[in-house]
């Protein structure tokens, strides 16, 4: 029932998020998952080790055998196996600028390939295998997710309403680090539990200019490459142009301490420790766990930003 009356709410716009119509929209990645997970009959599921435990915990809640295989430097299997029937490939879209390697990988795999999207937002549906992306990694929202599958999945759940935003507003508030302690809160209660996307971030989601985001980040991009790719150990010679980059994967034969850094105002996230503690990783993927900075590239930066990062990376490196 319509309310009338009352104190006057944040008005949110009223069309709709329709760059990812054709997709399901769930509230997160996690979700995505599971529903294609419960959608196949998988006898066992080949999964990158370089990953986080959020994606393994899924196949074990859903009590999906899998093996774990290991990537190279450049973030590509090492050996691919010969998949039997009921048996998937799962592969992630590492920094989002890996879609040649999942073009090889569906040559083989076909639709029983799926492909962790989550750092590739703007990517649709590609070929009849199963994708997923999410909007958290990329926008200041604080849900939703894309699924696309070779067939159409119907589901019955309900809108997401357990979101917060204090994390947002205390960073506009200027309280950086209060605002950061919240949202590492609220990312460690986020759940696997399937529910639609809020009806919030799809409303702020429609506010999104898409072409200018890609265009954005694809500029920035470059202007940190052409800065810092001489000292780049990274291989980023196979990125097709059709990719829209998560953040610059770089790799530096000395790997400059964070704390210079964050003392600058430069901070740079640590992705997926989890595998140090697996028996199976190997060395190349220890010194992507323990050396990668994803340096963020996105649409609230400019050239002047990038080239100010840079500076200051190669100086802190320099007296390292």
């Amino acid at each position: 029932m319509k309310t009338i009356g009352g104190f006057y709410e944040l008005l949110l716009p009223k069309k709709s998020f329709d760059y990812h119509q054709n997709a399901l929209a769930l509230s997160t990645g996690r979700a995505c998952l599971r529903i294609i997970l419960q959608n196949l009959k998988i006898s066992k599921c080949y999964v990158p080790n370089y990953t986080c435990n959020v994606v393994l915990d899924q196949f074990n809640l859903e009590r999906i055998p899998y093996e774990l295989y290991n990537i190279n430097e450049n973030m590509e299997p090492i050996n691919l196996p010969n998949i039997t029937t009921n048996e998937y490939f799962y592969y992630i879209n590492y920094f989002g600028i890996k879609s040649n390697i999942i073009n090889k990988l569906y040559g083989i795999y076909g639709d029983r390939l799926i492909v962790d999207n989550t750092h590739a937002f703007f990517k649709k549906k590609q070929f009849d295998c199963w994708s997923y992306t999410s909007a958290r990694k990329f926008f200041g929202v604080p849900d939703g997710a894309f699924l696309y599958g070779p067939k159409k999945i119907e589901i019955e759940a309900e809108r997401f309403i357990n979101f917060s935003i204090e994390h947002n507003i205390e960073k506009h508030k200027k309280n950086q680090e209060f605002a950061f302690k919240k949202f590492q809160e609220y990312e460690r209660n986020m759940t696997s539990e399937v529910y639609r996307i809020s009806l919030f971030s799809e409303k702020i989601l429609s506010l999104v200019d898409v072409e200018c985001v890609v265009a954005k980040r694809r500029e920035n991009f470059k202007v940190i490459n052409n800065l810092l790719g001489a000292q780049n150990t990274f291989q980023l010679s196979d990125i097709s142009d059709n990719d829209v980059p998560f953040a610059y994967p770089f790799l530096p034969s000395v790997t400059p301490p964070q704390k210079p850094l964050c003392n600058r105002n430069i901070f740079i996230p640590t992705l997926w420790a989890d595998p140090l503690e697996r028996d199976i990783t190997t060395i190349a993927e220890r010194k992507l766990a323990e050396d990668l900075m994803p340096l963020p590239i996105d649409d609230r930066y400019v050239s002047s930003d990038m080239e100010f990062m840079a500076e200051q990376i190669i100086k802190v490196m320099n007296n390292a």
